[in-house]
C-alpha cells in the first residue's frame, strides 16, 4: 500500500487562514512519484500505455476557512462580517487496465453566508460517479453524473430557496498530433436546468495546443 499526504495553509491579510488537507491511500500500482519504475530503453517506449496503473485509491480531504462578506438589505443598509465554512469529502478511484471509475461525496456548511439577511446556516452536499477509458492511445472517452444539493434559507429577499442541480456529462478527448488535442463535451441536466439557462444541453469543443 502507498500513501500520499498534503497539508496547505493559505489566507488573506487577516487574522484567519484557510486550511486544506488531503490524504490518499493507494493499494497496488506504481509509486506516487513513480520512483520505482524501470526506465524504458528508448523514447518510443516511454509513452506506451502510460495511463495503465492497476490500483485502488482511497481519499479523504478537508477544507476550512473564513470568507469576508458584505450584504445590503432592501432599505440600503450595509453589513460587513465573516462567514465560517468547511468542507469534508471522501473519494474512491479504481484503475483497471484501460478503464477507470471513481466516486466522490462532499458535505459542507457555511455558517453565515447571507450576513444579516438570514441567521440560517447553509448545508451543502456534492457527489459524482465517473467512468473513463482509453479506446485507443490517442482517444479517451468519459462520462460523469454529478449533483449539487443546497439547504438554502427561505427568508432572504430574491433568493430562490431550491437550487439543486443534477446533470450528465459525456465527452471525448483525442490527440490530433503531438502537443495538439481536441476535447468534445456535452451536458444534459436532469434537474435544475433553469438555474443555468443557456448552459443546459450544450456541446463544447475545445482545441488545445501545448508548447
Amino acid at each position: 500500500p502507498l500513501s500520499d499526504i498534503s497539508f496547505v495553509g493559505s489566507g488573506r491579510n487577516s487574522d484567519s487562514k484557510d486550511l486544506y488537507a488531503n490524504l490518499v491511500y493507494k493499494i497496488g500500482g506504481r509509486q506516487f512519484d513513480r520512483s520505482s519504475e524501470k526506465q524504458p530503453d528508448s523514447l518510443s517506449a516511454l509513452g506506451s500505455q502510460h495511463w495503465r496503473d492497476d490500483s485502488l485509491k482511497l481519499a479523504l480531504f478537508a477544507y476550512s476557512g473564513t470568507a469576508d462578506i458584505e450584504t445590503v438589505d432592501l432599505d440600503g443598509n450595509s453589513w460587513e462580517g465573516q462567514d465560517d465554512f468547511w468542507r469534508l469529502g471522501v473519494g474512491l478511484q479504481h484503475d483497471i487496465r484501460d478503464f477507470s471509475w471513481s466516486v466522490q461525496y462532499t458535505a459542507g456548511n457555511n455558517d453565515q453566508p447571507y450576513g444579516n439577511l438570514s441567521d440560517q446556516p447553509v448545508d451543502s452536499t456534492t457527489w459524482h460517479v465517473e467512468a473513463l477509458g482509453f479506446a485507443y492511445p490517442w482517444l479517451m472517452l468519459y462520462g460523469r453524473y454529478e449533483a449539487l444539493e443546497l439547504d438554502l434559507p427561505e427568508d432572504v429577499p430574491g433568493l430562490q430557496p431550491v437550487q439543486d442541480i443534477e446533470k450528465i456529462i459525456a465527452g471525448a478527448k483525442f490527440i490530433i498530433r503531438p502537443n495538439v488535442s481536441c476535447n468534445v463535451e456535452g451536458t444534459y441536466y436532469t434537474k435544475g436546468a433553469e438555474l443555468e439557462a443557456g448552459l443546459d444541453q450544450t456541446l463544447y469543443i475545445l482545441l488545445g495546443i501545448s508548447f
